[in-house]
């Protein structure tokens, strides 16, 4: 899938809405979303519009957290209630559950949003406001992840929804992290990501089976470009070579290693600790969408 054509023709499509299709007194919903509600959920053409829908939802949300939500112009296709909605379960193609996705991309929508407030970004009165909906995210998150590891099962039976939620963990504090580095601007006074979530996930990229590690380089680079230590690099460095020497598919998790090398580097050359993927990315000229 074309991410920047399909992201075009779906803008397009809900502009060209006719407004007969829409109550103007009602809220209104997307035309993909009223599509997928008028057909019953055994029916092909539901299955095949959901799964390209998701498809999308998955390459999009990748996109605007790796590269940000300003290279992008404004998409009249507003996907996060499909999400929050469980409409669309991307759960069920890559593993990490939707609301996940959805608090993913609040945070990068968080993005324009300081773009659009920049000339008062320093008054106080926007900071802490600013500063609210973070910790508001934060919290909802830190609820999320706690009711997934409630639900583990603790049985050695490997299914589906259990690997859907070792997963889904992984992505939230990969959410975390992009949470906190997207707020760095606002906190100065901070000289680093805070290691907490990285090690967090650090440790249960090592508790992970191999065979799931292909469903986590976007937690998986996130978290080892805002590493800070030499220890944490060589541990995150093994973690692909055990999935290597178990003989399964790492994915393009090797590519996520390269960005976090020249993250490190960049990094001690600079003496700058904010420096992130994005730095990494433009310095290599790559634009690596971490699938």
């Amino acid at each position: 899938m074309h991410h920047r054509a399909a992201r075009k023709i779906l803008n397009h499509t809900e502009n060209c809405v006719s407004s007969n299709l829409r109550d103007s007194t009602k809220s209104k919903p997307s035309l993909v979303e009223a599509a997928l509600s008028s057909w019953p959920p055994g029916d092909e053409r539901r299955r095949s519009l959901e799964f390209c829908i998701t498809i999308f939802v998955w390459i999009d949300v990748l996109a605007i957290s790796t590269f940000g939500v300003l290279p992008y112009d404004p998409c009249a296709f507003d996907y996060l209630g499909l999400l929050q909605s469980e409409i669309i379960k991307p759960q069920d193609i890559m593993g990490c559950q939707g609301w996940i996705m959805g608090k993913i991309v609040e945070v990068a929508n968080f993005e324009r949003q300081k773009f659009m407030h920049q000339n008062w970004i320093h008054m106080s009165d926007t900071t802490a406001e600013l500063l609210q909906y973070d910790k508001l995210i934060a919290e909802e998150l830190q609820a999320g992840i706690d009711k997934l590891e409630r639900d583990s099962d603790r049985s050695d039976a490997i299914t589906l929804k259990e690997d859907s939620r070792i997963i889904s963990i992984l992505w939230a504090y990969g959410a975390q992290i992009f949470r906190q580095t997207t707020m760095f601007d606002l906190e100065p006074a901070q000289p680093s990501i805070d290691q907490t979530f990285v090690n967090t996930v650090l440790e249960k990229l090592e508790e992970l089976p191999t065979r799931l590690f292909m469903r986590s380089t976007w937690p998986y680079t996130i978290a080892g470009c805002m590493s800070t230590s030499e220890s944490q690099h060589e541990r995150f460095r093994q973690i692909l070579s055990r999935t290597k020497q178990e003989a399964q598919p790492p994915g393009i998790s090797w590519k996520g290693l390269i960005v976090m090398e020249e993250c490190w580097k960049l990094r001690q050359i600079e003496s700058d600790r904010r420096i992130g993927w994005r730095e990494a990315m433009k310095n290599l000229g790559a634009r690596i969408i971490l699938t």
